[in-house]
């Protein structure tokens, strides 16, 4: 866990609405034209600064880098947009998943009609980011590292009884490279999944989604099957739906397997086809 001084508010959820809506709730717009990135929720503004934007707005939510006016410490405020929710379970699970695998939340809560989450800064980037600086095919002794540090991450959540559900590289952050150490993010689609399979809504990344993920499926076999995607597309230097629409990607995912024909080496070859079986109930874990 990151360290909080005194002056810190302290790791917790804050005015969390109770109830099992989903953790998410999209909405195609903003009704607040007074809202601005130069200010924070009234809850973070009189303890926080910010520093800067990180990255382009996204459709949930916008991240800064804000500082603590009196400790210098520097966190993430990820504000989410009107109309978007937390679920207060799926976030103390989160939270409780462990500083190794995932990155902290130091504090959720909402004000002024909208949640926000202050976040661990990791400044080594994304996954994403360390593709495209060493790629855009890695070495399989990287590529064996970065399954090291996934697998057992994603195992761990599952464990905390969370599937994250849109693992990808851009949501994977790298705390340090040497040696490599990488945590899981942005679960802004993440659900609770106990013992039996549920559903929730259909968003995803497509060209990272399993097949079950078509229908909403929550169960802890779509992250699998991320993984896989992760480990091909590093290997092979590209990903095998680059370039194409989410219509199309949908289609072959839900008719075709994956191509694996680039695939040379027979052990990373039998990795991939495990963890991109079709059946979710088949599908290495």
């Amino acid at each position: 866990m990151t360290d909080t001084s005194d002056t810190d508010p302290p790791p917790t959820v804050r005015d969390a609405a109770g109830g099992a809506a989903p953790p998410t709730q999209r909405d195609h717009g903003d009704d607040d034209p007074a809202w601005t990135l130069t200010n924070l929720p009234s809850a973070l503004s009189t303890a926080y600064r910010i520093v800067k934007e990180l990255g382009a707005a996204g459709a949930e939510a916008d991240l800064l880098l804000v500082e603590h006016l009196t400790s210098r410490k520097r966190l993430v405020a990820k504000i989410y947009r009107r109309g978007i929710s937390l679920n207060e379970e799926t976030v103390r699970r989160i939270q409780g998943a462990g500083r190794d695998y995932v990155v902290v939340i130091d504090v959720a809560g909402q004000s002024d009609g909208r949640w926000y989450e202050l976040l661990e800064y990791v400044e080594g980037g994304s996954l994403a980011d360390l593709i495209q600086r060493e790629g855009p095919r890695l070495g399989t002794d990287l590529v064996e590292e970065v399954v090291a540090e996934i697998a057992p991450a994603i195992d761990h959540l599952h464990g905390s009884g969370v599937v994250h559900r849109d693992l990808k590289p851009a949501n994977v952050l790298v705390r340090t490279r040497t040696p490599l150490d990488l945590v899981l993010a942005d679960f802004g689609l993440a659900a609770v999944a106990d013992q039996s399979v549920v559903f929730l809504s259909t968003s995803r990344t497509a060209a990272y989604a399993a097949p079950e993920a078509l229908s909403g499926s929550v169960s802890a076999a779509r992250d699998y099957w991320s993984l896989g995607m992760i480990v091909l597309e590093a290997l092979t230097g590209s990903h095998p739906f680059a370039g194409l629409s989410q219509a199309v990607i949908d289609a072959q995912i839900a008719t075709r397997p994956i191509d694996l024909s680039r695939v040379q080496d027979d052990r990373w070859l039998l990795l991939c086809q495990g963890l991109l079986t079709r059946d979710p109930d088949l599908r290495w874990g």
